[in-house]
Formats: structure tokens, sequence, C-alpha cells
């Protein structure tokens, strides 16, 4: 079936693909100026899964962005939230070592932020602006022909497919996440167009704690990072419920990684999860009853990956944003409220210069998005580091950044978490003064840390030779014997994963309207710490 697009000709029509935060906020700003929008969307409807989210913060970048859709929408997102004093920080045995004063940045979760956009562009007042089609998933885009073409899901179970002609007012946003249909058809048809996408090294699960548990220490406007672990309370159905991300980093132990993505629910991966939990974060280990440890084994996981796009803008007839066009990572802090921001600046794009909107977008937004990248890309490599020393260098040219303080520098991570995040201050310049800090820091930090971990390393190689040498006696063991993932074997050391979840877009029941996947290890299951 094919559709053209003749809704008042002489006016201009945005079809943006992706039912997400970015993609909502986009429809609902262009709808404050009076300008139509068609939101296409795989999801029969949006709903509020927790075990399909994780903690986010929402700093003043999204709240903003917000409240220029309406100030209730950015009160529902504090309201149903909880505001975050600080993020305290805790080293691999559990000990604090640093905390991160805010008191500007509210927790909740990408799917409630999602909900609330969702709920506000079927309110009466935008009847007539914005069209939103369920049960759309993209398959393609005719660059040419200026097309996009979709897979209906039919309410009888069938299928058939749609060919949208967008028509000569009509333009395309891709808002369809980092596994973004849109993308890959541009990448395929641009031969001026190139796209790198990185896979986060780092995969994630959730763990809830019964609504109302807490422990002895736990502070609700406190979210805790831990050795790999990410501990906050997300709302579920009107109560704070803690929450506990956890992380099975690229570059972890081979037998902790295997436990932490297995799906084997086994009283000895249930007692081994249990264990590394107290280890890695008592504080709020005591919260999780073993039935939740089980549950936690039959969940997806999840994992995104970072996207670096040569541009955004494409023939002034499609424009990339959020995740679809630079997706980052969850510790940046920035996923959910860049992509907030990104659908606030196009709206002021297109009202001043409504011809070329998609270029003004785009001489507005590309040294911040290209800055904030660069951040990203430090960061992920920090969860699979080779070099010994490396990690201590990267902690202590933190604490050096941190000093200088008194001197008048402002940290990165204050400026994006801290008060002065509520400033909004460009991403461009203040990656631009970190990237000189990091030029001096880090390698004074490395002259500092080297020497002592290279020595650490060199005293433990008999250890480490006598380890291996146990372990290449222990898989001589019977398999009764090895059922513990944390010896390096049982049923977790070959598994089948369930599919991924996709949180922008991508996956038929849990994503937008894309369906694409970029290529992937294979061990890869899928978006904003969940701070973004």
């Amino acid at each position: 079936m094919k559709m053209t697009d003749n809704k008042h000709d002489d006016d201009p029509h945005y079809h943006i693909v992706g039912g997400g935060p970015v993609g909502y906020a986009t429809a609902l700003l262009l709808a404050k100026d009076g300008i139509l929008s068609t939101v296409y969307e795989s999801r029969a409807s949006v709903v509020d899964v927790p075990e399909e989210s994780y903690p986010i913060g929402v700093n003043a970048r999204g709240l903003h962005t917000l409240g220029l859709i309406d100030p209730s929408l950015a009160a529902s997102c504090r309201d149903t939230g909880k505001i975050i004093n600080a993020w305290e920080i805790y080293g691999g045995g559990g000990s604090k070592v640093a905390d991160l004063p805010s008191g500007v940045v509210y927790g909740t979760s990408r799917a409630r932020v999602n909900l609330i956009l969702a709920e506000a562009a079927l309110r009466p007042e935008f009847a007539s602006l914005i069209t939103v089609v369920n049960n759309y998933r993209l398959r393609s885009v005719r660059l040419a022909a200026r097309e996009l073409v979709f897979e209906e899901r039919l309410s009888g179970g069938g299928k058939r497919e749609v060919v949208v002609a967008t028509g000569p007012n009509g333009r395309v946003v891709a808002a369809d996440g980092c596994n973004s249909a849109v993308r890959r058809a541009v990448d395929e048809q641009d031969e001026g167009f190139s796209c790198t996408v990185t896979p986060w090294k780092n995969e994630f699960r959730v763990i809830f704690a019964p609504p109302g548990a807490s422990a002895p220490g736990l502070d609700k406007t406190v979210h805790y990072i831990f050795a790999g672990f990410y501990a906050a309370t997300v709302d579920m159905g009107g109560q704070q419920t803690w929450t506990c991300v956890v992380g099975a980093r690229d570059g972890a132990p081979r037998a902790e990684r295997e436990l932490l993505l297995s799906e084997d629910p086994s009283d000895a991966n249930v007692t081994a999860l249990r264990k590394l939990l107290e280890t890695r974060s008592p504080l709020v280990a005591p919260i999780f009853g073993d039935d939740e440890l089980r549950r936690f084994f039959g969940r997806r996981t999840f994992r995104g990956a970072m996207v670096q796009c040569s541009r955004a803008n494409v023939g002034e007839w499609l424009v990339l944003l959020g995740d679809a066009a630079h997706s980052v990572l969850p510790p940046t802090g920035e996923g959910i409220n860049s992509g907030l921001e990104d659908a606030a600046i196009l709206a002021a794009s297109v009202r001043g210069a409504p011809t070329a909107p998609f270029s003004e977008y785009e001489a507005a937004r590309g040294a911040d998005v290209a800055g904030l990248l660069s951040y990203a890309s430090y960061l992920n490599d920090g969860f699979d580091l080779k070099v010994p020393g490396e990690a201590g260098a990267r902690l202590a040219f933190q604490i050096l950044e941190s000093l200088l303080g008194g001197c008048g520098v402002v940290p990165l991570t204050t400026s994006l978490f801290g008060p002065p995040s509520a400033e909004r201050a460009p991403y461009g310049p203040m990656t631009r003064r970190w990237r000189r800090r990091k030029a001096v820091l880090l390698p004074l930090a490395r002259l500092l840390i080297y020497p002592w971990a290279w020595t650490f390393a060199l005293l433990r190689l008999p250890w480490v030779a006598a380890r291996g040498l146990c372990r290449c006696c222990a898989r001589r063991c019977t398999p009764e014997e090895m059922s513990s993932p944390l010896l390096g074997g049982g049923p977790s050391s070959s598994r089948s994963m369930k599919p991924p979840i996709d949180l922008d877009g991508a996956d038929a029941e849990a994503g937008g309207a894309s369906a694409a996947k970029e290529p992937a290890p294979a061990h890869e299951a899928r978006p904003d710490s969940g701070l973004s």
C-alpha cells in the first residue's frame, strides 16, 4: 500500500521515525509552533516496564526541554522521580572513595520519561497537529524517491508493506535509536555519509528490591556507583524502589562475566551472585532476596553502542537526532538529556530557518556532539583496559583535576552532574577544556602510577602462574565438581542469550520504529551507570 503525504499541501509536515523520548519531544515542540508531524512507532503502545529500562538522571538540559513543551511535564518528571543530592563512588572492596554533590538532577527511568511525553502527545490540544501511528516498523528508506517503507502489523496478526511518500513539503526526523534503520539506509545510499558504531564494552542486567525495602546506610536521594554496579531508586507503581544495575565488563575476569551473563538460576549461581554483591556493593546486597536473584538470570541483558556520524543533515530532507546520530555511554549522564536538547535545538532551527532547518541545526549542534562523543569514547575505553596501572592513572587524573578546583578549575564531571550543570553550558567548550587538562594531567598521573603498577604486576607473576596450573588441573574434574561458574565452568560456560532488549527503538516489542541492527559481536545483547 502506498500513501502520499497531502496534508495541507502548502504546509511543512515532519515524519518522525521512532516513538521514544526524542521522537515525541520533537513532535510536541513542533506542534507548539503549529507544525504538523506524524510519529511512526513499532510498539502497539508506550508502557513503563521497569525490567526493560534502567535508572537515569534527568538534568537541567532535559528538564528545560520538557518545560519548553509544558511546565507540567517537567513537574511530572520531578514528582515521579527523586532529587539526586549526590553520587557516592565506591572501590572494588566496597569502601567509599569519593562523592559528587548534585542537588540539581532528578533520578527516574527512561521508560518513565517516554511515557510522560507519549501521554502529552495524545492531549486534545495536539490532536490536529500530531498523528501517532503504532505498529509501524521501518524497513527501508528510499532517499532518491523520498519515501519511507514500513511493515505494518495488522490487528488480525498479519503484516503488510506501507510506503509513505513524504511529498514536496515533507521532511524526516530519524529518532529511532542507536540501532537506527534510517541511519543504516542512509549509510548504504549516500556515498558522502559515513558512520562509526562502537559497542559499549559493558553489558547490563537489573535486580529489583521489594517495594519499601531498604537497608542501614542507604539514602534514596543518593545514587551509588560501585565497581561495575549502580544502585538507585526508581518509581514502580508510585513507590520508590531500589534497583541495582549489574554490569558485565568485557574486560572482567572470565568466570565473573560468565556468571553475570548466565541464564541458569541454579543454587550455585544464586550463591555466587550474592557473594559478588556482598563484595562489590555491600550497602545494597541485603535488600535483594534469593527469589529476586533467581529472576535476575531470566532477564534479558542490554548493551548499546556509541554512534558517531559524519553529519546529521541528509539533503535537507532527513536529519538524525538523539542516539540515532550520537549515542553515547551511560556514565556520561547525557544520553537522554542530549537527545532532548537535540529536539529543542531542532525546533528552534525550524523557527529560525524554515527553508533550511536541518543545515541550521547541524551548524548549531555539530561541535557539541563531537565534544560529547570524545568524552564518551574515553569512558568506554575504561571498561576494557589492558595496560597495568591505567585504571589507577585515570583515577589519579580525576583526583588531580578535582584538586585544581581551588584554582577555579571546574572538573568535567562537576559540570555535567553538579550544581554548575544547571547552567546548561554547551558540551563543545567544556569538553575542549577537559581535553586540554587531560593532555597534561593524565601523562603526569601515569608517571606516578605506572612504576608501582608494573612492579606489582611482576611480583604477581609467580602467583598467576600457580593459579593457571591449578586451573589446568581443575579442568580434569567432573562436570559436577565444576558446576559453579566461579570455578570457571558449569552451565553458564556455554550460553545462548535471549533476544536483546533495545531501549532505543529497534526491538519489535520493546523499541521504536526501526528494525535493523548494526553488526555486533556474537555475544552482544542490547540503550543514558544509568546516569544518562
